[in-house]
């Protein structure tokens, strides 16, 4: 049985990589929603908003990720189950900027290295609930 939305907001100080221009740290504004169904054979989809408000240009834009779980096929007798998950990015623009491109950039790599732990923390549980 499917479950409604859950939804959760964070705000929080994020330390940030030294750019230029930019502050040591930023505040963030982040929603998560999770929807779906995953044991009942249909995707479970975590999806986000996220904007931080102390970066220059920080009017200017938020960024939407969606990671996107399904049951994947067992590669061998040994996988009982297992879980593909996909990694969706945007940039939504709502005025100019003129370092567009080295946002966008940057809001690849940072979503590369989110998904990378996210998918090592999952894999991390399922071994200690599994074993």
């Amino acid at each position: 049985d499917e479950q409604g939305p859950m939804v959760r907001s964070l705000f929080f100080d994020l330390p940030l990589k030294p750019q230029p221009l930019a502050p040591k740290q930023t505040r963030c504004a982040v929603v998560y929603c999770l929807t779906g169904n995953l044991s009942g054979g249909g995707p479970l989809v975590l999806s986000d908003m996220s904007k931080s408000l102390d970066i220059p240009y920080a009017t200017s834009f938020f960024v939407q990720t969606q990671h996107i779980f399904t049951r994947a096929e067992a590669s061998d007798e040994r996988d009982r189950e297992s879980v593909q998950m996909e990694n969706l990015l945007g940039v939504s623009w709502r005025g100019r900027c003129m370092v567009k491109g080295l946002i966008e950039s940057q809001c690849r790599q940072e979503a590369l290295e989110v998904s990378e732990a996210l998918a090592k923390l999952i894999t991390e549980d399922f071994r200690s609930a599994c074993c």
